[in-house]
């Protein structure tokens, strides 16, 4: 590609240098730069790219976008050009060199707190019952026909972003279904990404560690409406959970067709359920929009899984996907990884782990549970390190109005010491008067401290009698423990199912 091609994409204050060269990749780590590169030099929260400059034109870089001019003479054979954002530039190069891949497909966007991989992948399970070739790409998988791997970040970089939409689109992926972040709004990974539909789904205290404030993070994920869907060239419209009251402000401020969807019919809702019923087995509902009404049934459990179908619904009739095809797709997914997936190995008492890590996500959670559960209510749970230390008092209250026993463990601690994340979680309990129980209590109401994540499940599991339920909260589809940077394997579900293995078979 043609250098003069990729500055016409940024539009930069000002530029020098040769601008009839062949470039190669786009790329903002120096040491990953090879001959002919671009370097686009970015600050973060750690380091400064513009440091590295030096680095990255001994490595071949060929042009360097920066937000300051360079502070001396460059080779030669080496262009600059300067912008206002270089995060903001980055995704708009990325996007420029893949071809513009959101172009040559539909792209729907899914944002919120909670519920944007539940809702995404049953956005893919109603695409993919509509016979669509559809691209999956989020926190748990992304995933096309012919491709399908793990994924650890819920967005990625711009670059492996744009990279993976150009994949898609090689493989005649209609329509690519994406969890976005608001790190990846406020960072702009998704500059460049031409959304057809924007899909919300709540907005509650998370990532302030990142965003500093609830109003920062507010804006972060309203720019995927106000900002990428509206002067989107692909723009179908958007999905909008307005039960939420930030939703209804979002659905306001979108200026493309909005699906108002809500639990129940009342002003400014388009789409809602009625003759709901909520079991272990899953949920049942009628869907109402525009007059049709359709039949819904899920495996899946609780009333936020009602929210999470019916926004599902909503994203695919943005792109013409029948109501009652929409209903039946959903209602095909039987279980999505880690998000209230249940641990088989009881007849008596019933486990299942989900990745709820917010207060909210744990009322959530634990309000579904508790009108099906018949006894006790065992919870376990633990705050992760390095990230918002408010929210750890406010998890460890969410536990007590449906929780009757609770067991307060690690997360991922990453560099802080577990201990501590234990403390500032348990002051939570200590202000709402819920006791500490002594280690051998297991049937009073009360809560226990179990440093060790591994014991702390089997000892929740060993307490369970039957018509128990027991949650183990926090972690969900993921394969690892981070202590101090580095990612042990650790997984709920096989820990909690060989531990009841071994229960029964001591029986």
């Amino acid at each position: 590609m043609k250098l003069s091609h990729l500055l016409a994409a940024i539009s930069p204050i000002a530029s020098e240098g040769p601008s009839d060269v062949q470039v190669r990749h786009v790329v903002h780590d120096s040491r990953h730069v090879t001959p002919g590169d671009v370097y686009v030099a970015r600050r973060g929260q750690r380091t400064d790219g513009h440091r590295y400059i030096d680095d990255a034109i001994r490595n071949g870089a060929v042009l360097i976008i920066a937000e300051e001019a360079p502070s001396g003479p460059l080779p030669t054979h080496v262009a600059w050009a300067k912008v206002d954002n270089t995060h903001e530039a980055l995704g708009l190069l990325c996007a420029a060199a893949a071809g513009h891949p959101s172009r040559r497909m539909l792209v729907i966007g899914v944002t919120g707190t909670n519920g944007k991989t539940t809702t995404s992948l049953l956005t893919e399970a109603a695409l993919k019952h509509a016979t669509w070739y559809v691209g999956i790409l989020g926190t748990v998988i992304e995933r096309w026909p012919g491709h399908e791997r793990p994924t650890e970040m819920t967005t990625p970089e711009a670059d492996v972003l744009q990279h993976t939409l150009a994949q898609m689109a090689e493989a005649n992926v209609r329509c690519a279904v994406m969890e976005v972040s608001s790190h990846a709004l406020a960072l702009h990974r998704v500059t460049g990404v031409d959304f057809a539909v924007a899909s919300f789904t709540n907005l509650t205290q998370d990532h302030l560690d990142f965003h500093g404030d609830m109003e920062s993070y507010r804006l972060a994920k309203q720019s995927l409406f106000t900002h990428y869907l509206n002067n989107s060239p692909m723009a179908r419209g958007a999905a909008i959970w307005v039960d939420d009251p930030v939703g209804a402000t979002f659905a306001a401020e979108c200026t493309k067709p909005v699906i108002r969807v809500g639990f129940s019919p009342r002003d400014g809702v388009d789409l809602w359920a009625t003759n709901v019923t909520l079991t272990l087995d899953g949920v049942t509902a009628l869907v109402h929009y525009k007059g049709e009404h359709t039949f819904l049934h899920s495996p899946l459990i609780g009333k936020h899984n009602l929210a999470n179908l019916l926004l599902a619904i909503a994203n695919v009739l943005l792109v013409d996907v029948p109501l009652s095809v929409a209903a039946e797709g959903v209602g095909a997914l039987s279980h999505v990884p880690g998000r209230l997936q249940r641990v088989d190995g009881s007849k008596h008492f019933h486990v299942f782990v989900d990745y709820a890590h917010s207060p909210d996500a744990l009322t959530n959670v634990l309000a579904a549970l508790r009108p099906l559960t018949r006894r006790r209510l065992i919870t376990v749970f633990g705050c992760g390190g390095d990230r918002d230390r408010s929210k750890r008092p406010l998890m460890a209250t969410a536990t007590i109005q449906d929780s009757d026993l609770v067991y307060l463990t690690s997360d991922n601690p990453r560099s802080e010491s577990p201990d501590q994340i234990i403390a500032d979680a348990a002051r939570g309990f200590e202000t709402s008067g819920f006791p500490l129980l002594t280690a051998k209590l297991t049937s009073s109401r009360g809560y226990h401290i179990v440093a060790d994540r591994r014991e702390a499940i089997c000892r929740a599991i060993a307490a369970a009698n039957s018509g128990d339920v027991v949650l183990i909260a926090g972690k969900g589809h993921e394969k690892y423990q981070e202590i101090q940077h580095i990612k042990h394997p650790f997984d709920d579900v096989a820990i909690a199912s060989d531990f009841l293995y071994h229960q029964r078979g001591a029986a």
